[in-house]
């Protein structure tokens, strides 16, 4: 069993995410903690020297796409669980991640219940979020009447997960260091999909999450480019070019819920960012391999209708109508 965190600059947080891994009421595994340093600037990989843990400094920050992978190669662990530097495991939560992804051989990857908190342990949210025909969510479902359940999806959040190893050989590698960050975890989530293995949310293995101030002036570029670029991947070239207005009204969603000042702005960055992502497709994804006709369908099955309850209420209108126009061109164009 292995632990791996990735961290860059962690130093405010990495102490107290390392004492609830230490402190994990571990399965009848022996249980190896490694942490990969993205080239920190501050001391917080000196953190690592204060517990029983593997440190791998890397001379370059490369991303938390590329350091799951880092730290995929120095474990040795038949389950592998990938945290966040920010994040704090109620001492059950490894217990229970394992437990579900051992009952039952198509399960590859299973993640817990994400609680939000300012100051530990604060409450804000909670759930799980889903993948749907227009994008990652983003909107937290399931938190009503799941206490117990195991609840099937096809999204794998990438602030705590838990795979398995023969599923991550199988995949061929764990996260495409071309995204650096954001929609990693999306393209994971659809190629352990593709291989006809499940994704399950386990509410009882739960975990706070410090919400932090992340999304800097490069997220809605990155977001942007990274949802086109995990599509393209996911599907053949017809199949990619009848989702793309669905893209693009994902966008308009997206841009709804972050509706401000900087609206104009953001607008331009995501269109900058669909025109280099076609870029990178005549480029650095030219030559990628696509996934077969019947992986391409179980993909294509996943994905839900996007959710519509969050927001103010002409916010919700507008989300609740272009709903409709996703499902109705969904039916048209893939039949579901």
């Amino acid at each position: 069993m292995s632990i791996v965190v990735v961290n860059c600059n962690g130093e405010k947080y990495l102490g107290r995410c390392l004492d609830s891994l230490t402190k994990l009421d571990k399965p009848d595994h022996e249980v190896e903690i490694i942490v990969v340093d993205n080239n920190s600037s501050d001391n917080s990989w000196r953190i690592v020297e204060q517990y029983q843990a593997k440190l791998v400094r890397l001379k370059e920050n490369l991303g938390a796409a590329e350091g799951r992978d880092v730290g995929l190669n120095n474990s040795r662990g038949q389950f592998i669980l990938f945290v966040d530097n920010d994040i704090i495991a109620h001492p059950l939560m490894l217990k229970e991640l394992v437990k579900v992804a051992k009952s039952d051989n198509q399960i590859g990857a299973v993640f817990g219940k994400m609680l939000s908190y300012d100051e530990y342990p604060g409450i804000k949210q909670e759930g799980y979020e889903p993948v749907s025909y227009i994008s990652w969510t983003g909107k937290l479902m399931g938190q009503r009447g799941e206490a117990g359940k195991y609840i099937e999806t096809n999204y794998v959040h990438g602030t705590a997960f838990l795979i398995k190893r023969e599923v991550a050989e199988k995949l061929g590698y764990l996260c495409d260091p071309r995204y650096f960050v954001y929609y990693e975890d999306v393209d994971l989530s659809l190629r352990v999909i593709s291989k006809g293995y499940k994704i399950v949310y386990v509410p009882t293995a739960y975990f706070w999450h410090r919400v932090q101030e992340v999304q800097g002036k490069y997220f809605h570029y990155l977001d942007a480019r990274n949802k086109v670029l995990s599509f393209y991947k996911s599907f053949e070239w017809e199949i990619f070019l009848r989702m793309l207005p669905l893209l693009v009204i994902g966008d308009l969603m997206m841009l709804l819920d972050f509706f401000n000042s900087r609206i104009i702005r953001n607008a331009l960055m995501r269109l900058k960012a669909y025109i280099d992502a076609v870029k990178l497709i005549e480029t650095k994804f030219k030559y990628d391999a696509k996934m077969r006709i019947e992986e391409q369908q179980r993909v294509l099955k996943s994905l839900i209708l996007p959710p519509v309850e969050a927001g103010s209420r002409v916010v919700r209108i507008v989300r609740r109508g272009l709903r409709g126009i996703v499902s109705a061109y969904v039916k048209a164009s893939f039949g579901y």
